[in-house]
């Protein structure tokens, strides 16, 4: 018997914040020893999941792709070679694009540097718990640690080149069911 008021399943996906997203990039550009662009990548996927399972949301709310080096954040992504390659790219506002150029002070050779620090206001004590414990966890792995950790389930399902659900990566957490139940419903009560 199907239910009259039954909704279909909510898609799952974040607002993104670009402050919080610039702020968290920021954040581990400056902390590390001249990081590659994918580096940050791979810490940012690795925090974003982190932040996930212990408070319900990403930090950066990018949506990640599926690339052949891994998952990388879209809009951190776009921004990236839009500033590498000094013209119009996308959709990105222009207010985001000054504050990244502004914020980064180079983006040759893949290497990373930071120009400027991360504004903290734009993160939450949460955000910075995750950012730091993950420093802390994965800054002496290699490489290519850090990319076989990030080659999750959650990439490996999603084709190349494509957006990587929410919910796979949500699956790939210890607690998938509680969290995928609280993304789904989150004013529980509320019709």
């Amino acid at each position: 018997m199907t239910k009259l008021l039954e909704t279909p399943p909510v898609p799952l996906s974040f607002t993104f914040d670009k402050d919080a997203a610039l702020a968290a990039m920021l954040y581990l550009v400056g902390e590390l020893n001249r990081p590659t662009r994918q580096t940050v990548f791979n810490l940012l996927y690795l925090v974003d999941k982190k932040h996930l399972g212990d408070y319900g949301r990403f930090i950066s709310t990018d949506t990640y792709y599926a690339l052949a080096e891994g998952p990388v954040p879209g809009h951190l992504y776009d921004v990236l070679h839009f500033l590498e390659k000094q013209g119009e790219y996308l959709s990105l506002d222009k207010e985001f694009k000054q504050a990244f150029k502004e914020a980064l002070q180079s983006v040759e050779g893949n290497r990373l540097e930071a120009a400027t620090a991360p504004d903290l206001e734009n993160l939450s004590e949460s955000d910075i718990k995750c950012l730091k414990g993950a420093l802390e966890t994965y800054s002496k792995l290699s490489s290519q640690e850090l990319e076989q950790l990030c080659q999750d389930a959650a990439w490996k399902t999603t084709p190349r080149n494509q957006e990587m659900s929410l919910e796979a990566i949500v699956r790939t957490l210890p607690n998938s069911e509680e969290l995928l139940e609280y993304l789904r419903d989150l004013f529980p009560g509320d019709l």
